[in-house]
């Protein structure tokens, strides 16, 4: 009697005081506050069970979420069977409609799921029915999620290459994987995005070194001399064919003369 005096607010537990015992202020109180036959809050919470579907909850969530609504049902329902084969039915014929509210609100990737809760000969409880959905979730996020992830894990880590500046090249020119969420532009992050964080301190340095040693590169491509394909420079070419040119020279004058001098020999 205490207890249940304590457990109300004061000023209404006032009114409670002078009864003899628990039950007379527990039935008291039951017909004061209590509201059974109030079939305006019946209708609401038929209505909201009717609209309650899963859409972004998963099955556990959704599945809470109806049994609070069925809680708040039984409490405002007056209809209560005293045979015990009344009970049994009634309670039968209540689960059964739960179980279709609980599989009319699931999304549309379980309705095979649900054609097998239906066709079963026996048909299911409702906690043997959320019991069948909630283990192809279970099945449906082992199979098909995590392989996914770990495949574009192993494709980005695959094609994407960092490199000392921060930026990140793919081995596969034609398919950028990596995008900046700030400026929207391939191959860098957001993290070292000049346009968010500025250019380094040393990058005018290093660009100026960059193009001292490619224009050092480019001159000793263009002063260096070139060969052919026997081994020999141009100059040694040149000075080869220099004396190949005097050798023949010399041996087409060395007949002439030879005639001259015999001719002479000859008037003489």
């Amino acid at each position: 009697m205490a207890f249940l005096l304590n457990s109300m607010n004061q000023d209404l537990a006032n009114g409670y005081f002078l009864l003899e015992n628990a039950a007379q202020i527990w039935m008291a109180a039951k017909e004061t506050y209590g509201q059974i036959r109030n079939d305006a809050q019946v209708y609401e919470l038929r209505k909201k069970i009717h609209e309650t579907t899963q859409m972004d909850l998963s099955t556990s969530k959704y599945y809470a979420l109806l049994r609070s609504l069925w809680q708040q049902l039984d409490h405002y329902t007056d209809y209560q069977p005293t045979n015990p084969t009344d009970i049994a039915a009634y309670r039968k014929h209540v689960d059964k409609i739960r179980v279709y509210d609980f599989l009319a609100g699931l999304n549309m990737e379980y309705d095979q799921i649900r054609v097998q809760v239906l066709s079963r000969i026996a048909f299911p409880t409702l906690e043997q029915s959320y019991a069948l959905v909630h283990t192809e979730e279970s099945r449906r996020t082992a199979m098909l999620h995590t392989p996914t992830s770990d495949r574009s894990a192993l494709k980005t880590a695959a094609t994407a290459v960092p490199t000392s500046n921060g930026l990140s090249t793919t081995s596969d020119s034609s398919k950028v994987t990596v995008k900046c969420e700030h400026c929207n532009r391939p191959y860098h992050t957001k993290a070292p995005c000049w346009k968010l964080q500025g250019k380094p301190a040393d990058f005018e340095a290093k660009r100026a070194a960059q193009k001292s040693k490619n224009k050092a590169n480019h001159t000793e491509v263009v002063t260096t001399t070139p060969t052919t394909d026997i081994g020999l420079s141009k100059e040694e070419l040149q000075a080869l064919r220099h004396m190949l040119q005097a050798f023949a020279d010399s041996t087409t004058s060395t007949p002439a003369s030879s005639s001259t001098n015999l001719g002479s020999n000859f008037v003489h």
